[in-house]
């Protein structure tokens, strides 16, 4: 399990780096991604506006 967990956040840190908006992807052991992006207000602002279908957004 944890090891499909930590493949699982190597595919995801992988996919980050591969968005032009991502800036740094910062290194990690924890159970989340710290990104740095361009704009980040209109990051926020674009996930507002299309929130998930759990009516939630994450930052």
């Amino acid at each position: 399990m944890v090891d499909e967990i930590l493949e699982q956040r190597a595919w995801l840190e992988a996919q980050c780096r591969q968005l032009p908006l991502v800036e740094q992807v910062y290194p990690s052991d924890a159970n989340f991604l710290l990104v740095k992006v361009g704009d980040a207000k209109a990051v926020y602002r674009y996930l507002v506006e299309k929130k998930s279908s759990s009516g939630t957004v994450r930052r």
